[in-house]
């Protein structure tokens, strides 16, 4: 990243998001949990009826591998690629964000809002402008119409006292 800041631009914060926290949303832990209950609770009722058969077993265990397959692990791989190859940067004027499919920069000059949200998990997101109601429930991979932010880091109170300062050193007086 040093070779893209700007002449006398310095370098503040740089950092990536914490996979499990970014993957994990509110939405996918209830739905995961949702289907996991929803289909494994009767297999394993089913299991345990004493009429059961070595051929109706083998049909049963399709279904949770037919959702594993064709709804969780579409929905959280694309997820996990973001999460893994996403990387932060916070400049003395700039805010950077460099995603998977996604690139983008918030001049802290001319930024009007600026939101830090902890998470129950440890971590804490900062967003460069107003966020979606429901941008948090996005579901396989669907993050379009998203605020720009730091999601997902550790030490984010520090992070989000570094915004502050650069931004109020950037606003005229």
């Amino acid at each position: 990243m040093r070779e893209e800041l700007a002449t006398g631009e310095r370098l503040l914060w740089d950092g990536r998001p914490s996979v499990a926290r970014y993957v994990f949303t509110p939405a996918t832990l209830f739905l995961s949990l949702f289907f996991l209950l929803f289909f494994t609770l009767p297999f394993v009722t089913f299991l345990a009826s004493p009429t059961s058969s070595r051929q109706d077993t083998v049909f049963f265990i399709f279904f949770p591998l037919l959702v594993l397959g064709f709804f969780l692990l579409p929905a959280l791989v694309p997820v996990w690629l973001e999460a893994t190859r996403t990387h932060y940067v916070l400049t003395d004027r700039r805010a950077v964000i460099h995603g998977w499919r996604r690139e983008a920069e918030v001049d802290l000059a001319t930024c009007a809002y600026v939101e830090s949200e902890r998470s129950l998990m440890g971590t804490t997101s900062i967003f460069f402008g107003p966020r979606n109601s429901f941008e948090d429930w996005s579901w396989w991979g669907w993050r379009a119409n998203r605020a720009p932010g730091f999601r997902a880091i550790r030490d984010g109170e520090r992070v989000y006292k570094l915004v502050r300062e650069a931004r109020a050193r950037l606003r005229p007086a």
